[in-house]
């Protein structure tokens, strides 16, 4: 959480803390890794949000604004990498990027600290409840293809040996999630959830059984985030006139985000404007008419008044000692960094977004 000058709960980035994104993609190319937990490409998420709002999916993936992430998303993104990491290391005992050397490197390089200790929190937390594990890591962040363009990035493919409660021995894919209360919506809704339905219908159209044997199912592996994390693993099998049907319900939305797309047309689905997270994050600019500024642009900003600030305060510090009174210029000085934020919040022009809920991109079943 960022707080003013006096104390108050801050609406603006804080400028000391970078994106998430950025902080993960040097690590892994200080340690010469594949970045694990990245973006699939055209995945479910990028139809959930279609189906939210043409317009917020317009803003997000046609203009490239996602805004900025909220903490319960840079926390499941924290939790994903752990979590590759994890699995990563049962099958090489020498990994040198495992979970404890991420860990402390998110928290040197300026990733914001709630995420990488709540995030730490649940997985090690994870780490002791399955500390005997009955899933045998088969690949991490597997990628794959299907028809249409639709691609799919695999948490984790796993096989089981011996069997468990409700679960045969075989292939299975591993979808990690994070939640903060486990509901019967939550557990339930995963059997008819089209993330999971999209990941079976990319195996099967990328021929998967070839390379990892016979797929049985998903296994939705559940984190929670209570005060003492508790851990569910929900069970969905593969059937494949659910796959059929998601199949062809797929090829309607998209074909009607190129009907968008050609017309440039993107209404917005104002039913959606509240939703179970609150309010869309969009929710200002489309109520009031209010301009979009970029969110890089405005990170930016913030950083350079905030180091205004502190030029201002260092130079005033080394003033004390020959003056009785500030220097004119530091009037000045205060003025000008000011107006600049300022400008940062109120002008540009373009898209990203500052204010609101911002959990839009998360999945409707849980919060990562």
């Amino acid at each position: 959480m960022n707080f003013d000058e006096d104390g108050t709960i801050s609406l603006m980035p804080n400028p000391d803390v970078r994106p998430l994104d950025d902080v993960l993609k040097e690590i892994f190319e200080k340690f010469k890794m594949e970045r694990l937990g990245g973006a699939s490409g055209r995945g479910w998420s990028s139809y959930a949000t279609f189906q939210r709002c043409p317009y917020l999916y317009k803003v997000s993936y046609v203009d490239g604004e996602r805004g900025v992430a909220a903490l319960a998303l840079e926390t499941g993104s924290v939790f994903h990498t752990f979590m590759a990491l994890h699995y990563l290391w049962m099958i090489d005992e020498n990994l040198a990027l495992n979970p404890f050397v991420c860990r402390d490197e998110l928290m040197n390089n300026g990733a914001r600290p709630e995420a990488v200790l709540q995030g730490w929190r649940v997985y090690d937390a994870y780490s002791m409840h399955y500390e005997s594990d009955y899933l045998t890591p088969l690949a991490m962040e597997e990628w794959a293809q299907g028809d249409n363009g639709n691609t799919c990035r695999y948490d984790l493919i796993a096989r089981v040996d011996v069997p468990q409660p409700g679960i045969v021995p075989g292939t299975y894919i591993v979808e990690h999630k994070t939640a903060s209360r486990f509901t019967a919506d939550l557990l339930e809704g995963w059997h008819n959830d089209g993330e999971v339905l999209g990941q079976i219908m990319v195996w099967k159209q990328a021929k998967l059984d070839k390379k990892f044997g016979k797929l049985r199912g998903t296994i939705v592996n559940i984190a929670g985030k209570q005060k003492v994390p508790q851990f569910q693993r929900v069970i969905v099998p593969a059937q494949a006139w659910h796959v059929r049907e998601h199949a062809e319900d797929l090829k309607v939305w998209a074909a009607y985000q190129e009907m968008c797309r050609a017309t440039n047309t993107w209404p917005k689905a104002r039913n959606n404007c509240v939703h179970r997270y609150g309010l869309c994050s969009l929710f200002q600019h489309c109520s009031s008419n209010e301009k979009l500024t970029p969110i890089r642009r405005l990170e930016k900003a913030v950083r350079s008044a905030n180091s205004a600030r502190r030029a201002i305060a260092a130079a005033t510090d080394s003033q004390t000692g020959l003056a009785s009174e500030p220097a004119p210029s530091d009037t000045t000085s205060e003025t000008i960094a000011t107006q600049s934020e300022g400008d940062a919040v109120s002008g540009g022009n373009g898209i990203g977004i500052m204010h609101g809920s911002e959990a839009d991109s998360q999945p409707t079943s849980a919060e990562s």
